[in-house]
Formats: structure tokens, C-alpha cells, sequence
């Protein structure tokens, strides 16, 4: 229910884990269908799915024909030596072993893998293998300790970094770079970006290495209508000149490099936050044929607010860059001034209007003033759910002011403002 309120005080292959009793591996082309391999002594790394597990390490491992009665495909029978007994073996009573704990199987990989290609030559047709788990004592053996960090020799193979993870890694590359198709080598990536989603983070190309000589990047950012973009610089090492005539960074208020400038930076001081009129924001970074350094690293958010300008055509204007997405934040605080032309009045058209529901609209609510400020007379304060009625200005210029609480948040509204000649009936119509 729309509330209308009194006018107060005019001032964002791994592997999965499932929570299951079984095992699944897919082993592409490693087994076929009417062939039953001799033993194998370890675990395949091969998009395996880890639910729930035991403790232990695989000692010696048989296959079973799923034509022997068994529903769901290849079963891989596996002996279990625990941790904590290395003198025994426990072998499993059946495909569905019961087991509440995490186990990692890391130390024959490599080894299975060269017999896993011996079967793929051999038999190319896929299968998935179902194996089960018996539970020994809990061992106080860690994870960490049986994984093994392949990033620890010869950086993995990776040309730049490798990460490591619990049963596998991956290599990445440094910013400017994209991932070659052998997944270990790194190749330069194009420096026109074009973002759409924030917050978000940029760096110059190579961060944090040096950057290359004679390079032009550029990144364009837009946000949700009526919001602004906020660039920080959080670190900044370029060749120093004192009007940044050599390596820079240009940041523009708009598109485009034809946009007004936000301002032009380069050394080693970190520039203080700037912020965009519009929800446009257009950044370039230049070097040139001599000195090399880091370069920057910068991160992007949204401002709610601003000064918008209402044409003939409708613009449009949400509570919050998420809209759609998730609900508007709470403590929120924004005013957008909307003007007109001279000679020519501000139409507001609710299209969507969903906030906190209250009798006198002193939790979550929109407040309007007919003119450029908060002191200008108040057309009135609106809260609940259900569009308010068209609203009309009486001069060129209407004050939107979106307060919200720190409980209860909602969707949000969506308002479309445009020109029009004034009307012979202010302020409101439908």
C-alpha cells in the first residue's frame, strides 16, 4: 500500500564438492564398456567429484562390469590402508561405504595419469565409474599434509603464477595477459575493455611487473542510470613529469576522450577519489618509448545522487545501481537535482515503487522539492508499494531525496523524468 507522508524538515576443472555417500569419476575414454582393466593402484585427477569421504589412502584398486548387477556403472573396489594403522588393509564391503570426512587422494596421480592415456588410446569411448569408501580411525594427519604443491617445482609449468589448490592447480596470468589454450603459457590480451558490472578492479597492463613500452589502454565504464562511478587509485607507480606529459593515466567525466577531463595522473602520489557526473566514466593509459614502471591499480564503485538533466525524451532513474538485483542498501542517503530548460517544467513517471511500508513514511521514503534544493516548498513524501501519481514541477528543476533505515529494505523504485511545458494543473496528474 502506497503511504504518503508529511514533508519533514526540508534540509557486487575445479572440484565439486556434493554432499552424497559415493564417488564419481569421469574417466573420458580411460574404460569401455565391455572391458574390465587389470588393477589400478590410485585415484584418477580427472573431474572428480569429492562428497563425503574417509580417512586413508588407497593401497591396491580392481574394477567391477556394471553387467554383474550393478545399477549405476562401473565400480571401483578399492583396499584402504589408513593413515593411522599403515600395517593393515581394510577392503571395501560395497559401493556405498559410509563416510563423513574429507579424503585427498594425491600421491600417485601422476602416476595414473600415464595409465589413464595407455586406456584413451586404446578404448576412446567414455565412462563414469561409481567407487565407495570404508571408514578407519580418524587420523591426525592434515589435509595439507597429503596434498601435494605441484606450484612448488618449476612454478608448475606456469609462465607467470600458479596457484595451488587441494588436488589439483592452475596457472594464471598478470593483468594485461590471458591464458594460453595449453593452460600454462600466457599471451598478451587486447587493452580495450568495455565494464558493465560494479564494483570492479582494474590494473595497467603487466601489474604488478613493469609495464610494456608504447602502450595505449582503455577501459569504459557504465553503471545503472542516475548513478555515478567513483575511481580510486589505490596504488600508482608511473614515470613522474610535472605536467604527466611521458606515462599517465587520463580519466574523463563521459564515454569518450571527447568528454570533459576527471583529471590526468602519473608518479608515485596517490590521487584522491574522483568521481563521475554521470554513470559514464572514461579512462586511458598511455606509455611511451623510455622509462618503465609498475603502473597502477585502481577499483571502481557506485554514488547514488547527482545532477541530471530531463529532456523530451524519458530518462531513467533507479534507487540503487543494483536494481533488479538485489534490494536497496540500508543508511542510504541520496539526492538527485533534475532541470530542465528554461521555459520548461520536470515530469516524473513511477514506473516501480517498492519500499519499507510505514503510516507516516519516517523509515524508508523519497521525499520531492519543487526547485534546485532541499529548502524549496516540498511536494511530498511517499513510502509503501504501488507507483505514486505522475508528479509535475512547478519551475524547471525537481529535488528527488531517497532516504533509508538500517532495518528493512526493499526493491526499490524506478522513475522515468523528461521536459514538458507547463502544466495548467501542478505537481500531480494521472
Amino acid at each position: 500500500m502506497l503511504e504518503h507522508g508529511v514533508c519533514y524538515g526540508q534540509a557486487v576443472t575445479s572440484t565439486e564438492v556434493q554432499q552424497q555417500d559415493t564417488t564419481r569419476v569421469q574417466i573420458r575414454g580411460a574404460v569401455p564398456p565391455n572391458h574390465t582393466p587389470p588393477g589400478i593402484t590410485v585415484i584418477a585427477h580427472m573431474g572428480v567429484e569429492i562428497p563425503q569421504q574417509n580417512y586413508g589412502v588407497p593401497s591396491r584398486s580392481t574394477f567391477q562390469h556394471p553387467s554383474q548387477g550393478l545399477q549405476e556403472g562401473w565400480v571401483l573396489h578399492t583396499a584402504v590402508r589408513p593413515i593411522s594403522r599403515n600395517n593393515s588393509e581394510t577392503p571395501i564391503p560395497g559401493p556405498k561405504a559410509q563416510g563423513n570426512n574429507p579424503l585427498v587422494y594425491r600421491e600417485k596421480l601422476q602416476h595414473m595419469a600415464a595409465e589413464l592415456r595407455g586406456y584413451k588410446q586404446a578404448h576412446p569411448s567414455p565412462t563414469s565409474l561409481t567407487m565407495g569408501h570404508s571408514r578407519e580411525e580418524e587420523s591426525p594427519t592434515s589435509l595439507k599434509e597429503l596434498d601435494v604443491d605441484e606450484c612448488s617445482r618449476e612454478n608448475g609449468g606456469c609462465q607467470h603464477e600458479c596457484v595451488n589448490t587441494f588436488g589439483s592447480y592452475s596457472c594464471l596470468c598478470h593483468s594485461g595477459f590471458t591464458l594460453h589454450t595449453n593452460l600454462h603459457d600466457c599471451k598478451e590480451a587486447g587493452c580495450e575493455h568495455v565494464i558493465t558490472s560494479i564494483p570492479v578492479s582494474i590494473m595497467s597492463p603487466n601489474w604488478p611487473d613493469k609495464y610494456p613500452n608504447k602502450k595505449v589502454c582503455t577501459w569504459v565504464l557504465t553503471t545503472t542510470p542516475g548513478h555515478r562511478i567513483r575511481l580510486s587509485i589505490n596504488e600508482i607507480d608511473m614515470e613522474s613529469h610535472l605536467e604527466c606529459s611521458y606515462d599517465h593515466l587520463d580519466v574523463y567525466n563521459g564515454p569518450n576522450n571527447a568528454s570533459p577531463s576527471l583529471g590526468r595522473f602519473c608518479g608515485s602520489k596517490k590521487p584522491p577519489p574522483v568521481i563521475s557526473s554521470t554513470n559514464k566514466m572514461f579512462l586511458q593509459f598511455f606509455s611511451d618509448n623510455s622509462v618503465q614502471k609498475r603502473g597502477f591499480e585502481a577499483s571502481f564503485t557506485t554514488e547514488c545522487g547527482g545532477a541530471l538533466k530531463a529532456e523530451m525524451e524519458p530518462e531513467d532513474l533507479y534507487s540503487h545501481a543494483q536494481f533488479g538485483d538485489n534490494n536497496y542498501s540500508a543508511a542510504e542517503e541520496c539526492n538527485w537535482v533534475i532541470s530542465a530548460e528554461k521555459g520548461f517544467g520536470v515530469k516524473l513517471i513511477f514506473n516501480i515503487f517498492d519500499l519499507e511500508d510505514e503510516a507516516k513514511c519516517t523509515y524508508d521514503y523519497i521525499e520531492l522539492f519543487d526547485g534546485s534544493d532541499t529548502k524549496a516548498p516540498c511536494l511530498g513524501r511517499y513510502c509503501g508499494s504501488g507507483p505514486p501519481d505522475d508528479i509535475y514541477s512547478a519551475g524547471d528543476a525537481i529535488v528527488i531525496k531517497f532516504h533509508t533505515d538500517d532495518t528493512i529494505s526493499k526493491k526499490g523504485f524506478h522513475i522515468q523524468y523528461t521536459s514538458t511545458e507547463f502544466q495548467d494543473t501542478l505537481h500531480t496528474s494521472k
